[in-house]
């Protein structure tokens, strides 16, 4: 297990369109391509897994069109999913492609500040992640994005089966986060959490637009220490009431739970599964 990772997850392929995944897709084609008018569109995709976002490309976008605009590069820990993707990206027949390999733990080392990317995808990983990791991945995706660009994250609330190690972000918690985001950035207005069906559960998705924040890249990088400071706290605050709650959660259903019906051992499971996954995090902070 990696230190960028807290989950015992793993990529796999998916051969039909996975909701978060053609919102991503519906983005790149119906807002970046005409906001760049011909231009190149540099695409990062954090914890790309085997390609499984860019698999449904050969459907969304015809060969020789818009496919040669794209720049495409794969971050993933894995060499074999980073590979994986590379291939596909190459049959696709993409402008450009890279990949990197390495832990998100060292995202901004691995991948040059000096580089920018109109579009970033992060989908299906801030639930494998330390909660104060995502906060400082945050600051660094956006001081990765050209003035236009744009960063799309997706996760789900809840997983099926259970990950051990894993803390799933609610609506909520994102919405809380972004807006403290919002505001260390200097601006007055705030992204939509959208939240929507996901198989078995729910999930949630949000869209951050560089231009919203009138803090330059100079300014971010200056600012850059204090900004991680003030957002890893308030994400340390954040999971410690999500801890409080899971453990009234746990202790009334021990003190007035009814029968051992399927739906009340799947909610005493997940909420076991959430306990072990909180003592552990809060564990590494001491």
């Amino acid at each position: 297990m990696s230190t960028g990772s807290i989950a015992d997850s793993s990529a796999i392929s998916v051969k039909s369109v996975l909701p978060h995944h053609q919102a991503a897709i519906t983005v790149l084609v119906n807002v970046l391509f005409p906001r760049m008018a011909g231009g190149s569109v540099e695409w990062l995709d954090v914890a790309c897994g085997t390609g499984q976002i860019i698999a449904h490309l050969e459907d969304a976008i015809p060969e020789g069109q818009m496919r040669c605009q794209i720049s495409f590069v794969g971050f993933d820990i894995e060499n074999k999913h980073v590979r994986e993707t590379e291939r596909l990206a190459g049959k696709l027949k993409l402008g450009a492609v890279d990949g990197v390999v390495g832990e998100l733990a060292r995202f901004a080392t691995l991948v040059d500040s000096n580089r920018s990317f109109s579009f970033i995808t992060f989908t299906n990983t801030v639930h494998e992640l330390p909660p104060v990791l995502v906060g400082s991945l945050l600051l660094h995706l956006i001081l990765r994005l050209t003035p236009t660009g744009i960063l799309y994250i997706a996760d789900m609330e809840s997983l099926s089966p259970l990950e051990l190690g894993a803390i799933p972000w609610d609506q909520n918690d994102v919405k809380r986060v972004i807006d403290c985001l919002y505001k260390l950035l200097g601006s007055k207005s705030s992204a939509t959490v959208q939240r929507w069906p996901h198989k078995s559960c729910l999930a949630w998705s949000v869209q951050i637009e560089r231009s919203a924040f009138d803090m330059t890249r100079d300014q971010l990088i200056e600012k850059l220490a204090d900004l991680e400071s003030h957002l890893s706290e308030f994400i340390v605050d954040l999971f410690k009431e999500k801890f409080e709650r899971t453990n009234e959660a746990l202790d009334e259903l021990t003190e007035f739970g009814g029968g051992e019906t399927g739906e009340e051992m799947q909610t005493r499971l997940r909420l076991l599964y959430e306990h072990w996954s909180l003592s552990r995090f809060f564990r590494t902070l001491s």
